[in-house]
């Protein structure tokens, strides 16, 4: 029997997706055999990378763990998102306490002092300003 060279020619297309896969395949072993490994110190690197209060690299102050800024800022996030959505749903009784609050006596006599005391000063500073009163009958 003669030894004869035998040729296959396959499609890039259909060994490229297998490659690939087989390399995916085992990079994921690869990290999930070992969670503390590479991954975990990537992780690790970038949350306890210090930073500034921005959460940013700086070449004048990193003063905080860019973790602890995450977490700042994530709290920050979900209590704004908390006191929008109480406001909100209490917008009616905000308004009558702030409406209330306005109409007392002492409230009153306190915002005329203030507007008499800024228009004291305003007249006493060296710029010049104008003022308009106007006031609408009832009828």
């Amino acid at each position: 029997m003669d030894n004869k060279d035998v040729s296959l020619t396959i499609s890039q297309d259909i060994v490229k997706p297998i490659v690939e896969a087989k390399i995916k395949e085992a990079m994921v072993k690869c990290f999930s055999d070992d969670p503390n490994g590479l991954i975990g110190k990537v992780i690790d690197q970038f949350l306890l990378q210090k930073v500034d209060e921005k959460g940013e690299r700086s070449s004048y102050r990193n003063d905080y763990y860019y973790v602890d800024i995450l977490l700042r800022n994530m709290i920050n996030e979900a209590l704004k998102d908390a006191v929008k959505s109480w406001v909100s749903d209490n917008q009616e009784i905000i308004k009558k306490a702030v409406y209330d609050k306005l109409n007392l006596k002492s409230t009153k006599a306190k915002m005329a002092g203030e507007i008499i005391s800024g228009l004291i000063n305003a007249t006493t500073d060296s710029w010049s300003f104008k003022t308009e009163f106007k006031f609408q009958s009832d009828k």
